[in-house]
């Protein structure tokens, strides 16, 4: 009875991971309103088909690739939510916020905005079991930290990261090109009026992916008087028109999948 005690206990032990809890902001909404509106219902079809098949493919694709596979990456999907997290260590900080980064880009094409949290902490990570105190921290900045549809990093994350990206292996570029030109964890994010630094996710996209997202932008400031939901989309345009005034390269999703 004690030896069985000991293997669970040793199964559910924490492990310093990074972690990502993604929300993704009003699905409920756009859920209830999908019984009247087919496009909707399309939309809706192709989030969660990304989520559950074409994120999976890229799931799969990282699982058979050696380095991703040392990295001990996990993901778990529940409701309209994500979870993400590695062991902690430099490589995988960047992993991290470049699987945020697909996330963010292919969801923006299909009119989702997400917003989210990135830690650094203890967690137990295994299949759809998923918990501990980094989740919890993640969740907290997400939901009372984060506000607009963006993905906040504590700052931990970044003072932790000293690491130069130029050492990452070779075939990692192939897999996130926007890697060859970005040479520190610094470089992918951006920090916020508020003094809060997020994920710069469209360093990830395609122009047609970011006309859409303003075309969207423009859709949902139609469909809604509610002062919160304005300010958010209103977050999103800014961001969007900041990246042009500043003339930033944007490089192409690199096609897997």
């Amino acid at each position: 009875m004690n030896d069985l005690k000991d293997n669970v206990l040793d199964e559910f032990k924490y492990r310093e991971r990074v972690t990502a809890f993604i929300d993704i902001l009003g699905f409920r909404k756009r859920v209830n309103e999908s019984s009247h509106d087919h496009e909707k219902t399309l939309r809706i079809c192709s989030a969660l088909k990304f989520l559950t098949y074409d994120y999976k493919k890229y799931n799969d694709f990282c699982n058979s690739t050696d380095e991703f596979v040392k990295s001990g990456r996990k993901v778990t999907a529940f409701s309209d939510s994500i979870v993400i997290s590695y062991p902690k260590k430099e490589e995988t900080m960047v992993f991290l916020l470049l699987d945020v980064m697909l996330l963010q880009a292919h969801l923006a094409f299909l009119g989702f905005m997400l917003r989210g949290g990135i830690v650094c902490g203890k967690l137990f990570h295994s299949g759809n079991i998923v918990f501990g105190p980094a989740l919890v921290k993640a969740y907290e900045l997400e939901s009372k930290a984060a506000i607009y549809p963006r993905i906040i990093i504590e700052r931990k994350y970044l003072e932790d990261y000293n690491f130069d990206m130029q050492y990452l292996h070779p075939k990692l570029c192939e897999v996130h090109p926007n890697l060859k030109e970005r040479k520190h964890l610094i470089h992918l994010v951006k920090k916020d009026n508020d003094g809060l630094y997020y994920v710069d996710f469209l360093l990830v996209c395609r122009v047609e992916i970011i006309e859409k997202l303003l075309i969207s932008c423009d859709e949902m400031l139609n469909s809604t008087e509610e002062p919160n939901e304005i300010s958010k989309i209103n977050w999103l345009i800014n961001y969007v028109r900041s990246c042009e005034e500043l003339g930033e390269k944007r490089m192409p999703l690199n096609g897997i999948l």
